[in-house]
Protein backbone atom coordinates (compact mmCIF):
# COMPACT_ATOMS: atom_id res chain seq x y z
CA UNK A 1 0.00 0.00 0.00
CA UNK A 2 1.35 3.28 -0.83
CA UNK A 3 -0.14 6.95 0.11
CA UNK A 4 -0.69 8.97 -2.37
CA UNK A 5 -0.57 12.92 -2.21
CA UNK A 6 -1.52 15.21 -4.91
CA UNK A 7 -0.03 18.43 -3.89
CA UNK A 8 -1.41 20.33 -7.49
CA UNK A 9 -3.34 23.32 -7.15
CA UNK A 10 -6.35 23.76 -4.46
CA UNK A 11 -6.11 21.67 -1.18
CA UNK A 12 -4.02 18.28 -1.25
CA UNK A 13 -5.49 15.13 -1.52
CA UNK A 14 -4.60 12.03 0.31
CA UNK A 15 -5.85 8.69 -0.64
CA UNK A 16 -4.98 4.88 0.28
CA UNK A 17 -3.50 3.16 -2.78
CA UNK A 18 -4.26 -0.34 -3.02
CA UNK A 19 -4.73 -0.75 0.73
CA UNK A 20 -4.35 -4.88 0.36
CA UNK A 21 -1.20 -4.50 -0.64
CA UNK A 22 0.73 -5.03 2.40
CA UNK A 23 4.53 -5.29 0.80
CA UNK A 24 4.94 -2.13 -0.07
CA UNK A 25 4.48 1.38 1.76
CA UNK A 26 5.65 4.47 0.23
CA UNK A 27 4.59 8.22 0.24
CA UNK A 28 4.20 9.48 -3.52
CA UNK A 29 4.41 12.89 -3.51
CA UNK A 30 2.36 14.22 -7.01
CA UNK A 31 2.18 17.51 -8.99
CA UNK A 32 4.94 19.16 -7.20
CA UNK A 33 8.37 19.46 -4.99
CA UNK A 34 6.23 21.72 -2.14
CA UNK A 35 7.68 20.12 1.00
CA UNK A 36 5.64 22.48 3.26
CA UNK A 37 2.28 21.26 1.13
CA UNK A 38 3.26 17.78 1.78
CA UNK A 39 3.53 18.56 5.29
CA UNK A 40 0.48 20.06 5.97
CA UNK A 41 -1.09 17.17 4.16
CA UNK A 42 0.07 14.50 5.98
CA UNK A 43 -0.35 16.14 9.35
CA UNK A 44 -3.85 14.36 10.12
CA UNK A 45 -2.08 10.83 9.33
CA UNK A 46 1.84 11.50 10.34
CA UNK A 47 4.83 14.23 9.36
CA UNK A 48 7.50 14.29 7.37
CA UNK A 49 11.23 14.08 8.88
CA UNK A 50 14.46 15.83 8.68
CA UNK A 51 16.23 13.28 5.79
CA UNK A 52 13.22 13.32 3.32
CA UNK A 53 11.24 10.00 5.07
CA UNK A 54 7.56 9.89 6.16
CA UNK A 55 6.79 8.73 9.67
CA UNK A 56 3.06 7.37 9.52
CA UNK A 57 1.03 6.64 12.32
CA UNK A 58 -0.41 3.44 12.17
CA UNK A 59 -4.11 4.93 13.13
CA UNK A 60 -3.56 7.45 10.21
CA UNK A 61 -3.23 4.41 7.91
CA UNK A 62 -6.68 2.97 9.41
CA UNK A 63 -8.17 5.61 8.55
CA UNK A 64 -7.13 6.25 5.48
CA UNK A 65 -8.23 2.40 4.71
CA UNK A 66 -11.61 3.41 5.11
CA UNK A 67 -13.90 0.11 5.32
CA UNK A 68 -11.20 -2.10 4.66
CA UNK A 69 -9.45 -0.92 8.28
CA UNK A 70 -12.83 -2.64 10.10
CA UNK A 71 -12.07 -6.21 8.27
CA UNK A 72 -10.50 -8.25 10.96
CA UNK A 73 -7.87 -9.81 8.07
CA UNK A 74 -7.15 -6.50 7.00
CA UNK A 75 -5.89 -6.15 10.92
CA UNK A 76 -4.13 -8.96 11.19
CA UNK A 77 -2.01 -8.05 8.38
CA UNK A 78 -1.12 -4.66 9.25
CA UNK A 79 -0.01 -5.98 12.38
CA UNK A 80 2.19 -8.27 10.60
CA UNK A 81 3.30 -5.49 8.65
CA UNK A 82 4.45 -3.32 11.43
CA UNK A 83 6.19 -6.37 12.99
CA UNK A 84 8.15 -6.96 9.71
CA UNK A 85 8.70 -2.81 9.91
CA UNK A 86 10.03 -3.50 13.57
CA UNK A 87 12.00 -6.28 13.19
CA UNK A 88 14.12 -4.31 10.82
CA UNK A 89 13.96 -0.90 12.50
CA UNK A 90 11.41 1.43 10.44
CA UNK A 91 9.14 2.43 13.54
CA UNK A 92 9.65 5.32 15.61
CA UNK A 93 10.29 4.23 19.53
CA UNK A 94 8.79 7.23 20.13
CA UNK A 95 5.34 7.16 18.58
CA UNK A 96 4.95 4.19 17.33
CA UNK A 97 4.57 5.39 13.70
CA UNK A 98 6.07 3.89 10.12
CA UNK A 99 8.56 4.68 8.53
CA UNK A 100 7.79 5.50 4.59
CA UNK A 101 10.13 6.40 1.66
CA UNK A 102 8.76 9.88 0.11
CA UNK A 103 9.11 9.13 -3.90
CA UNK A 104 8.21 12.80 -5.40
CA UNK A 105 7.02 13.03 -9.26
Amino acid sequence: MDILVELGTGTPSVTLVDPQDFSSFRVLARGGGDRARLTQALEPYGRLTDDGGALIAPDGLQQLAGEHAQDVEWQRRLEAMLEYARARGWIDAETGAIRAHCDWA
